[in-house]
């Protein structure tokens, strides 16, 4: 009968410890950077969709506010067509809240792409040292990819609707004032 060595312990092997610390090296440098994107994505959601929110409502709403009163006061024009003028200005409100929402999304779900990108390189890291670890959906990453541009191009379009409806509606008032003058 033949005694076999006892197997020392994982920390006290010199070998485990050069293959954890070679783990750990590609861990930093594949999946550690997905995360800390992720992490970032979130934090620009949230500043971006407070920040163009904002400014998309004083542009319009300050505009919606303003315009109407001054023109009450400078023409005779009507209550119905104040109001008529104003649609532009409240369809630009309606744009830049799309905008925002579009843009928000988008950067949750780049978040959604980079946590997908990690834990698809620490699951292939598992299966290189450890010859384990389960593989996530790459579906679920091609949907979030889609998302993320279609929440691009929905977003882009809404702020320049936005920016249009401004514009129009400025130029609504303009034409009231002209005519309401005469």
């Amino acid at each position: 009968m033949s005694e076999e060595p006892p197997v020392p312990h994982p920390i006290l092997d010199p070998d485990f410890r050069a293959g954890r610390s070679l783990y750990l090296e590609d861990w930093a440098t594949l999946v550690r950077p997905f995360q800390d994107d992720a992490h970032r994505f979130v934090g620009h959601s949230v500043t971006y969709g407070s920040t163009a929110l904002q400014a998309a409502y004083i542009l319009n709403g300050g505009a919606l506010a303003a315009l109407p009163a001054l023109v009450t006061v400078l023409t005779k024009a009507t209550a119905a067509s104040i109001a008529f003028a104003a649609i532009p200005f409240i369809g630009g409100i309606a744009a830049a809240a799309i905008s925002s929402l579009s843009a928000y999304l988008n950067f949750q779900w780049q978040a959604q792409v980079s946590w997908l990108d990690s834990l698809q390189n620490g699951a292939m890291l598992k299966r290189f040292y450890e010859r384990s670890g389960e593989m996530p959906d790459p579906g679920l990453r091609k949907r979030f990819a889609t998302l993320v541009n279609w929440s691009f191009y929905i977003g882009v379009t809404a702020a320049i609707a936005s920016l249009i409806g401004f514009i129009w509606g400025a130029w609504q008032f303009i034409d009231l004032a002209r005519s309401a003058a005469k």
